[in-house]
């Protein structure tokens, strides 16, 4: 069985959707999660960019004005992504509600997409991501500070 979490956090299941009430799939099974996150980029926008980023977020995504910008609040996780539509595994996680958050950037650290869904590890067991335009091209990089690996350092 394959559950995808909509960006809106609404499940999708073999078809059907719904919010209504989740299964635990998780009953009985360890004190960490290993969730499939998919990144969905169906406009291309991974070419526009030099680095692209994972971030988990304790609870919900940051507020989307501010993501979208490349604004990240502190994340308890931040790891490159290798690996777009075709899911990759994300292990020793809390279970608990999680932010998957996925930033694109250019050399300057200037956003070129991003994208951000909320899923309860009690309940899900694969997450999707649809990545879109950010809202600013421009580098966040203060004066004297240079983008290393999608960082400005």
């Amino acid at each position: 069985m394959r559950i995808r979490v909509a960006p809106t956090g609404c499940v999708l299941l073999a078809g059907l959707s719904g919010c209504g009430a989740q299964t635990d799939l998780n009953a009985g099974g360890g004190d960490t999660a290993a969730p499939d996150v998919t990144v969905l980029d169906s406009g291309q926008l991974r070419a526009q960019s030099t680095y692209q980023e994972l971030f988990l977020f304790d609870g919900f995504c940051p507020n989307s004005a501010d993501f979208s910008q490349g604004k990240v609040p502190s994340a308890f996780l931040r790891q490159p992504i290798t690996e777009f539509g075709t899911p990759f595994i994300v292990s020793n996680l809390p279970i608990r509600q999680t932010g998957f958050g996925v930033l694109f950037r250019k050399t300057d650290c200037g956003m070129v997409a991003y994208g951000c869904t909320d899923a309860d590890l009690t309940h899900i067991k694969h997450v999707d991501i649809v990545v879109a335009a950010g809202q600013s091209s421009q580098g966040v990089c203060s004066t004297g500070q240079s983008c290393i690996q999608g960082q400005c350092q």
